[in-house]
C-alpha cells in the first residue's frame, strides 16, 4: 500500500521510484517528472546506469498502477514520505529490540505514539533521538 502524495506533484518535481524486487537491491531510483497531467505522471530516471539509457515510467498519480498485472507493483514516494518510511522503520526496529511490541488494537500502536515512546526510551539511555 503506497502512501498519499499530500503536495502537488508537478513538472520538474524529483520523486524516488521503487520498483518490484530484483536480485538483492531494493534501493529508490531518482527520477523527475516530465509530464504531470490529472491522472498519469511520466517520468524519467534523473542518473541512468552506466552504458544504459534512462528508463521512463507511466504511473497514475492516485493508484500509482501502471497497467500491469503483477501484484508487486512499481510505485513512487516523494523525498519527504521515504524519509518518514525509514523513520518509521527505524523506530520499528528500535522498539523490537528493546522488546517493545504493541498490539495492533492498542493506543500505542499509531506512528506517533509508537515515534514518541521509542524517543523516551533512547533519552532515557542517552541516545539520540529517532
Amino acid at each position: 500500500m503506497t502512501e498519499p502524495v499530500s503536495t502537488p506533484v508537478r513538472t520538474g518535481a524529483r520523486l524516488l521510484v521503487f520498483e518490484p524486487q530484483r536480485g538483492s537491491s531494493r534501493e529508490p531510483i531518482e527520477v523527475e517528472v516530465t509530464k504531470a497531467p490529472p491522472v498519469w505522471l511520466e517520468m524519467t530516471e534523473v542518473q541512468a546506469r552506466e552504458g544504459f539509457r534512462p528508463r521512463t515510467w507511466k504511473l497514475r498519480r492516485d493508484t500509482q498502477d501502471d497497467g500491469g498485472e503483477s501484484h508487486s507493483r512499481t510505485h513512487f514516494l516523494t523525498p519527504e514520505q521515504y524519509a518518514q518510511r525509514q523513520r518509521r522503520a527505524a523506530v520499528n526496529a528500535y522498539l523490537a529490540e528493546v522488546g517493545i511490541r504493541t498490539e495492533r488494537d492498542k493506543p500505542w500502536n499509531d506512528d506517533e505514539r509508537r515515534i514518541v515512546l521509542a524517543n523516551l526510551l533512547r533519552e532515557h539511555e542517552g541516545l539520540p533521538a529517532l
